[in-house]
């Protein structure tokens, strides 16, 4: 039995994901070209450098993620209701940490790059550069879970939209509510992961059927 939630996810949200990767692309192109024309060759270099091995970082943090998740699922195949509450536990733990982790590498690996090459001038080439450099990895990401990715579009489209708003509020000077809004969007994207994993919990042993 398909997965109705993420089958509407996936044809619902996925072609906003395309759009967003498509504009994250074009902006690290012109954030590059005019960092360059700037003469900020280091910045440039370094941001796709931190893009290109992004994915494989991002996927070494996940890997504590994907014990604890073996946890939740050995409490499921106890296959009673006692197994059903407790897994709840581990898989909590998990969708915390997937928020934590995007969220430090989309805003730590951001300030890292902005304290070192920010100035007055390059500041929009920079921001557009930082956008394309932590969204890739997680393009990345998406890529590699192949059709049935709707957990990995969602995060990719939350980390997005939070690096395309933290874009906006710098340039317009709002700096003061960046991580409201940032952190704002990395909350729909837990309620959702909550969401789908009471959904795992409560379909269980239909899941199991399946395969």
């Amino acid at each position: 039995m398909n997965n109705f939630i993420a089958s509407f996810i996936t044809v619902t949200v996925g072609p906003i994901v395309v759009l967003f990767i498509y504009f994250n692309f074009l902006a690290g192109i012109i954030g590059s070209i005019w960092l360059l024309v700037l003469g900020d060759w280091q910045a440039v270099i370094q941001c796709w450098l931190y893009g290109l091995f992004g994915y494989f970082i991002i996927g070494f943090a996940f890997m504590p993620s994907a014990l604890i998740s073996l946890v939740g699922i050995y409490l499921l195949e106890l296959d009673n209701i006692l197994g059903k509450i407790l897994s709840i536990i581990p898989l909590l733990i998990v969708n915390i940490l997937s928020i934590i982790i995007i969220s430090a590498w989309c805003l730590l690996m951001t300030k890292e790059v902005i304290d070192s090459y920010y100035t007055a001038s390059n500041e929009v080439p920079l921001l557009f550069l930082c956008l394309a450099m932590v969204t890739g990895p997680l393009k990345e990401l998406t890529a590699k879970e192949g059709p049935d990715a709707s957990t990995s579009i969602v995060i990719t489209l939350a980390a997005q939209i939070g690096m395309s708003l933290y874009v906006i509020l710098s340039l317009f000077g709002a700096y003061q509510y960046i991580l409201y809004t940032f952190f704002g969007t990395m909350g729909v994207l837990f309620l959702y992961q909550l969401l789908q994993s009471l959904s795992i919990i409560y379909r269980w042993k239909d899941l199991k059927d399946e395969f």
